[in-house]
């Protein structure tokens, strides 16, 4: 299918300007081009996303339910130190990929997802304290509509104590026509509302990102996108507005523009600035794209223009085994001074059977002694899972009770259900990795002992699943 052509390649474009980075597991953050700001991109990668992509499907058979990280640290003998963790829970309604979203570098997982039920209901982010202890730091709780769209999203940074919460609506034709965003940072508030508009066909044509004037009670307008395809609907160009609010009108900004081989591929991204004394496009970035026979990507290339020429910045190359995606990936910078590319990071993946991240480790070059040097580990675990329609029952449970706090031995289990069903009590590590997993009949009421003597002390992660009901609780054993 010819609009089918953003899967990898499309969605890397969305870095032209940018320094490679990740946004995987909260660690990896991406460097933003000085000249587009992170806001001015919101609306950019909002459209982005509502575009065709063909890998946002939600593949059955397994679903992500937790992922760790780990930093290398260079002892004798070498080990990994726990850094963060992230656990994610269902109504089984849904399941999450993390795989092409981290191939799609840049872009908010919640959107990305949303039309392909490729999300979870809920999610736990912990940052490691030390001695086996974790401190909880983000959460994110989604609904969902009966239509498979995702409703709202909230989100707390606990430790910063910085909240944010993100409504969408759509049309008759399944397509989001508007999202509300609301942030609150300490003491400030701040209110964003993108709205979309779609053709006859039922191609996104323009967006627009207003701001709440808390002066005025009104929304201002702010950015504006609009987007245009070539004749085999690839897009082609999308040129970007800011509004002068002081004259009252739109005024160009930004230009990115599309190229594509004769099989649809694409080949560049093109990012050009308005001049507005000489009234032309003037030349930014631009990234290359070479892909091998079977159109997988097997480089990009990124170089900024100085006055009259290109010069490279940074390159992206990888190899592939069996799968779709890449099974190593190195990134270099251009040193202008010895005209040569110098090797920067190196990520090393693994791949279950569903061609899902089982593990990936990334490695720093050390030019001193031209070797790679390992930096982090991150591992990923997975349950069974197949696709079933929506259950707008509620996510957690707010009956569980767990206790003795802190454990010493064993550790008594209780709930409630609104209504009798089964369910499966499991116990992780902060990994992710599962440790227990026992099954009990039909019931509205449980209690159960469990007994954790041959546990280590430490943090762990104890839920409680029914068909329609999760409930998740922390423990300390000491």
């Amino acid at each position: 299918m010819k609009v089918i052509t953003f899967s990898l390649l499309l969605i890397m474009a969305l870095t032209v300007g940018h320094a490679t980075g990740q946004t995987l597991n909260h660690r990896h953050k991406t460097k933003t081009d000085a000249l587009i700001s992170l806001r001015q991109n919101k609306l950019f990668n909002q459209l982005l996303v509502l575009q065709p992509v063909e890998h946002k499907k939600m593949r059955g058979g397994s679903r992500l339910i937790a992922q760790a990280g780990n930093d290398y640290i260079p002892s004798v003998p070498p080990v990994y130190e726990p850094s963060d963790s992230t656990h994610y829970y269902y109504k089984s309604n849904y399941g999450y990929d993390p795989t092409s979203d981290f191939f799609s570098l840049d872009i908010s997982a919640a959107s990305f997802y949303d039309y392909q039920q490729n999300y979870f209901d809920s999610s736990l982010y912990w940052i490691y304290a030390g001695a086996g202890n974790y401190t909880l730091s983000d959460s994110t709780v989604c609904s969902f509509s009966t239509n498979h769209h995702i409703k709202t999203e909230n989100k707390s940074s606990l430790l910063s104590n910085n909240f944010s919460s993100s409504s969408y609506t759509y049309d008759a034709n399944d397509r989001r026509v508007s999202q509300l965003d609301s942030s609150i940072y300490g003491v400030d508030t701040t209110k964003d509302l993108s709205t979309f508009f779609y053709d006859a066909s039922g191609k996104l044509i323009y967006g627009e990102l207003k701001f709440w004037d808390t002066a005025s009670l009104t929304w201002i307008p702010e950015m504006a996108d609009s987007i245009f395809y070539d004749i085999n609907s690839n897009l082609s160009k999308i040129i970007i507005y800011q509004y002068d609010t002081l004259n009252a009108v739109w005024f160009k900004y930004l230009s990115y523009s599309f190229s594509y081989s004769g099989t649809n591929q694409l080949t560049q991204t093109l990012v050009q600035a308005w001049d507005t004394m000489s009234q032309i496009w003037i030349n930014n970035f631009k990234t290359d794209y070479v892909s091998n026979g079977t159109n997988q990507v097997i480089s990009t290339t990124g170089s900024y223009w100085d006055a009259a020429s290109w010069i490279y910045q940074n390159q992206d190359s990888f190899q592939y085994s069996s799968g779709p995606y890449p099974a190593i990936k190195t990134s270099k910078y251009w040193d202008a001074m010895a005209s040569l590319w110098i090797n920067s990071e190196k990520y090393e993946f693994n791949y279950n059977a569903f061609n899902q991240f089982s593990s990936y480790e990334t490695s720093f070059w050390d030019g001193m002694s031209s070797t790679w040097h390992l930096s982090t580990n991150n591992l990923f675990y997975y349950e069974a899972f197949t696709p079933q329609e929506i259950d707008e029952s509620e996510l957690f449970s707010n009956k569980l009770l767990v206790y003795p706090v802190p454990v010493a031995n064993k550790v008594v289990v209780e709930t409630e259900w609104d209504e009798i069903q089964p369910c499966v009590i499991t116990l992780c590590d902060m990994t992710g990795n599962v440790l227990l997993s026992i099954d009990l009949p039909s019931s509205k009421r449980l209690k159960k002992d469990i007994d954790l003597s041959s546990l280590p002390s430490g943090s762990y992660i104890l839920s409680v699943k029914g068909e329609k009901n999760n409930s998740v609780q922390k423990i300390i054993k000491q």
